[in-house]
């Protein structure tokens, strides 16, 4: 280890993820050594809080890059890489992960139909473990392969886990994935799929952990004939848990048929079962005593009476599927209610009202009357007089030691509810018990033949065989709670026994793989668990008495209390060293599971070790009951109870008269660990992501219990102790070079162990075809590999930091010969400014000379022209005034000529006054502009066409006077005197022009006016009129009128003299 490396640290009771910030002052750092090992590292959390912390190296694990679908390939196996690994992939939705031969699957608390469906199931059809992702199909796949591929060995898989982690589904999984393999759908198939449901029915219940939790252990063997196709199945059961009949604990429930029956049995079952108005869903409903604990069934938040009326039905359904005729399934569901009944009896001290006892007149307990309504629909449920099963409930027949004589005691109410609910638990076992038997024989593990004649002996084994089978075993994990009592020591030591075999398993694989791959297997070494299962079952030859034999001893004695059961094992038991007391627990004493350490209570195991069946009840119910159906119960049990009682204790070489729990839960065990060690197993480890059953939440404290639990962790601990990390030669080749980069000639084995050298590896076996190193050699080898990268990066960066200073100091040369160049030209210059200052002044003195001289010389060139040009204009104005008078003079004479045609035209008496040639000049200029404006008539001149002739007329007048105004007068053109002169006629002709307009508008007006005046019938006024002459010429008529006048002025604006009309 090193700064800068990603490290794992426990912390606050959990793992958290850092980096290192500083290493000791002293020590090499990788935690091989006790010195660096006893040094604290510094280090930070890469969490947003940042909190510094220090720790042991040795009690830091490095962290992994990535995750892995099997945990064996981890860089760094341990606990905190196990767990980080399932967090990632989980948060992908990755539920399976492997980890050696265990398929880790984690509840996703949803529906995920994606995963389990035909092409999935086709997809992992025939292909090895490793080539697809992980999988509950592929393990199955896996096991049947094996079977019909590897020489038809039977194969077996373990599905364990705490309630709520999915054993059940898990298991329903693999049965459905092994009946759609075989491919045939025949009726045998259908019959197991369909034995679920019933099971589910009769040993599952809702805890507070789990909706479905199942309360018995099972192991179902499911065989197959020589074309691979589904023969029969058996089906083996553990461990019920009978407590739960008679006791709910608070926010639980009871076994889900008593519910399902109560919600949806029919009109006729209801009445038969006296079951009316015990329904939750009836507003006067009484419920049962037995499912009604604190917060418990009423409550409608723990069940929905809609969902279990259909579950009902379906079980029904599948109970008529396996083959249970109607005439069963009344009769089972007769004891159900029998059970219901029974615990609602209450018990009150006997008086002189109740049936005095032949021996005790006055004494013990009695049912309560409120209650007697309960007791006789119990009686006739079970077909026995009331009478006598009150005695029974209430009474205990002791028997004379050395003679056939007995006598009953009578219990007082406490004994009396032990009877009963000891009589319930009894009832309901058998049942089910009954109800495995009879699906065992619907689905061809065991004959019925068998079931009725009860001939069951060791070479059958209660079950039938065939010729090849896959088992698979769904039992509870390994459990610790806050009071753990007979229960969990009976799951402990199943799971104690069944991760000894999956640690021998492991262990078997993993020298078989090194056998295999030439490599001494001799140095791995392995401590399994031995001790601690000497210390549960107890052995002779080393002096262990054993927690379960001690038990059995005491249930012997009479007088046996709890107390004296906690001193007789904290006695013999004290040398152990799986075993521990506590000073504050009188009553508990601990042990070291694999798992963990856990300390059970000692109060209730003398009773539940000891939970046989009452000699007064069996006697009621084999001889006294009218039921063959309840006699047939207890008398298979009678057979098997017999069978067993004859065999010997292992171990102690005598036959023993009480046949308890524990023994025959340690005889079944060992039965199912023979048949499981004649198997190939494949183990699956449910697990519970949270406590509150929500997708998406992983609780990593409450994980890691479950792995510890589950052998997880134990398996990674085995591995381990071998050589954990393994790698193929072209994987370590192509991250691990560099180290070897010299001997690039040498084969690929030689390349690894030149590698491994550079590394400081020494503990390592070179394969076939792989590596295998001890626990930490890749992490050295990683940190060589660094070192050799910092090396190379170090080289590198100082050949690129050299070549780029070499660079900046050429350019930096560059730069200062061009900087002293400009200051060298600058500073010549400067001193040539200096020696050039004399001749400035002489330049500057010859530049003014130049000037003066060169102005005067243009002055003068400028005057000749001048002159030249005055002279030159006098003789072309004197030219143009000779060809002007020539020109008016011809003008004049044709003017002459043409003024009588003139005199004709409109309007010509505004030119009266005139010459003839001056007439005919103005004419000719009026028809110029009629023409130029395009309108053939001058009264048709519009206002505006007017006012711009006007405007024109003004522009070329003030051009022409302000250029007669800056000439000398004496100098005037012939051309500017005819220019004056023509526009001078430009303006009399618009005058003219606006004159004949004006006339034109009041003789308009004029008539409009007479018009209007004969319209409304006035006389017109002839002053209003101007006559005109035929010959154009207006005569002398009155002035207009006002009216005319106004209307001038209006629609011409005032008159204006536009120019001088001339004389």
């Amino acid at each position: 280890m090193d700064v800068g490396y990603k490290v794992w640290v426990w912390d606050e009771e959990r793992w958290r993820a850092g980096t290192i910030t500083a290493m000791p002052a002293h020590g090499d750092g990788d935690g091989d050594g006790d010195g660096a090992a006893a040094e604290l590292v510094s280090l930070v959390t890469d969490d947003e809080a940042r909190k510094p912390l220090q720790a042991r190296a040795a009690d830091l694990h490095l962290r992994n890059e990535g995750m892995v679908e099997d945990m064996v390939r981890l860089d760094h196996l341990h606990e905190p890489g196990v767990l980080a690994n399932v967090a990632q992939r989980y948060a992908l939705d990755e539920i399976y992960t492997y980890s050696s031969r265990i398929l880790i699957a984690v509840n996703p608390f949803r529906q995920m139909p994606h995963m389990y469906n035909e092409m999935m199931m086709a997809m992992y059809r025939a292909v090895p473990i490793g080539e697809l992702s992980p999988h509950v199909y592929a393990i199955a796949d896996a096991s049947f392969m094996a079977m019909a591929h590897g020489g038809g060995a039977d194969q077996s898989i373990l599905v364990s886990g705490e309630s709520g982690a999915g054993k059940t589904e898990t298991a329903k999984l693999i049965m459905q994935y092994l009946g759609a393999l075989s491919g045939k759908g025949s009726d045998v198939e259908s019959r197991i799929l369909s034995s679920s449901p019933v099971l589910e029915a009769f040993g599952n219940a809702k805890t507070v952990r789990n909706d479905n939790s199942s309360r018995f252990g099972k192991y179902m063997e499911i065989y197959f004939a020589e074309d691979w196709s589904i023969r029969g199945a058996a089906i083996r059961t553990y461990l019920l848990e009978r407590s739960r009949v008679v006791k709910v604990a608070e926010g639980e429930c009871s076994y889900h048929l008593f519910y399902q029956m109560i919600d949806g049995a029919e009109r006729r079952l209801q009445r038969m079962l006296h079951l009316e108005n015990r329904s939750p869903s009836q507003p006067t409903s009484k419920p049962f005593q037995m499912l009604t604990a604190k917060g418990g069934w009423w409550s409608k938040t723990l069940r929905d009476s809609k969902k279990d009326a259909q579950e009902f039905k379906r079980v029904m359904a599948a109970m008529e599927e396996v083959g249970i005729s109607q005439v069963q399934r009344d009769n089972l569901l007769m004891v159900l209610a029998a059970i219901l009944h029974l615990g609602d009896l209450t018990f009150e001290e006997k008086t002189d009202e109740h049936e005095k006892s032949e021996h005790h007149s006055n004494e013990g307990a009695a049912i309560d009357k409120k209650s007697k309504e309960a007791l006789d629909h119990a009686a006739e449920l079970l077909q026995v007089p009331s009478r006598e099963l009150e005695k029974r409930l209430c009474t205990q027949t002791i028997k004379v030691l050395g003679s056939n004589e007995s006598y009953e005691r009578p219990l007082e109410i406490v004994d009396a509810r032990k009877s009963r609910d000891s009589f319930n638990k009894a009832l309901y076992s058998k049942l089910f018990e009954w109800l495995v038997r009879l699906l065992n024989a619907s689905v061809g593990g065991v004959t019925k033949q068998a079931i009725d004649t009860h001939e069951l002996d060791d070479s059958q084994d209660e079950y039938g065989t065939f010729g090849y089978s896959i088992g698979i075993l769904d039992i509870y994990g390994f459990e610790c709670f806050e009071k753990n009592s007979f229960e969990q020591l009976c799951i402990n030591l199943a799971n104690e026994h069944l991760q000894q075999q999956f640690n021998g398993q492991v262990l078997r694989e993993e020298q078989e793989l090194y056998k295999a791959e030439g490599i001494n297997w001799k140095h791995v070494s392995f401590k399994d668990n031995q001790d601690v299962l000497d210390l549960l079952q107890g052995r002779r030859d080393i002096r262990i008495a054993g927690v379960f034999p001690t038990i059995d001893e005491h249930c012997r004695l009479p007088k046996a209390t709890p107390a004296g059961l906690a001193d007789s094992l904290k006695k013999d038991m004290k040398q152990q060293e799986k075993f521990f007391t506590i000073d504050k627990a009188q009553m508990s004493f601990g042990l070291r599971h694999y798992a963990g350490d856990v300390l059970y209570d000692c109060t209730e195991l003398l009773v539940k070790n000891a939970d046989s069946v009452n000699a007064d009840h069996e006697e009621l119910l084999t001889t006294v009951s009218k039921s063959q159906f309840v006699q047939d119960l207890f008398q298979m049990h009678r057979a098997a109870g017999d069978h067993e009682a004859s065999k010997p204790q292992a171990g102690a070489g005598r036959r023993h008269a009480m046949y308890s729990v524990g023994l025959r839960f340690r005889d079944s065990l060992t039965k199912l660990m023979t048949s499981l060690k004649q198997t190939q197993p494949y183990y699956i480890r449910c697990i519970r992501p949270n406590t509150v059953m929500q997708p998406k939440q992983f609780r990593p404290g409450y994980i890691v219990e479950q792995l510890r639990n589950g052998g997880v962790l134990e398996a990674a601990r085995v591995i381990s102790a071998g050589f954990p990390t393994r790698r193929t030669y072209d994987e370590l080749l192509a991250r691990y070079n560099l180290l070897a980069q010299r001997y690039q000639h040498l084969d690929k084995k030689d390349q690894v162990k030149k590698i491994l050298q550079a590394g400081r590896i020494q503990d390592f076996e070179l394969g076939k075809t792989r590596v295998f190193m001890r626990a930490g050699a890749l992490a050295r080898l990683e940190a060589s590999r660094i070192q050799a990268r910092h090396a190379a990066a170090t080289k590198i960066q100082a050949a690129a930091r050299g070549k780029a200073q070499r660079n900046q100091y050429r350019k930096t040369l560059a730069a200062i010969a061009c900087i002293n160049k400009w200051m060298r030209g600058a500073l010549a210059r400067k001193r040539t400014r200096k020696l050039r200052g004399i001749e400035e002044k002489q330049n500057l003195a010859a530049a003014v000379i130049q000037g003066a001289f060169r102005g005067f010389a243009r002055r003068r060139a400028l005057q000749h022209k001048r002159d030249n040009l005055a002279r030159s204009q006098a003789e072309a104005d004197e030219a143009a005034r000779k060809k002007r008078e020539e020109a008016e003079r011809k003008f004049n004479e044709e003017l002459q000529l043409a003024a009588a045609d003139q005199a004709v035209e409109k309007n010509v008496d505004i030119l009266g006054g005139l010459d003839p040639s001056r007439v005919y000049q103005r004419v000719t200029l009026l028809k110029e502009m009629l023409m130029a404006i395009r309108v053939d008539n001058a009264e048709d001149v519009t206002q505006e066409a007017i006012m711009d002739l006007v405007e024109e007329c003004q522009r070329d007048q003030r051009v022409l006077v302000t250029s007669l105004n800056s000439a000398d007068p004496a100098k005037v053109s012939e051309e500017a005197l005819m220019q004056a002169l023509s526009l001078n006629d430009r303006l009399v002709t618009v005058n003219t022009l606006y004159e004949i307009k004006l006339r034109a508008l009041e003789m308009n007006f004029a008539q409009e006016e007479a018009q209007s005046a004969r319209a409304r019938n006035f006389p017109v006024n002839p002053g209003s009129v101007i006559p005109i002459s035929r010959g154009g010429q207006a005569s002398s008529a009155p002035a207009a009128s006002s009216s005319v006048q106004s209307t001038r002025q209006h629609s011409l604006g005032p008159t204006m003299p536009i120019g001088r009309r001339p004389q």
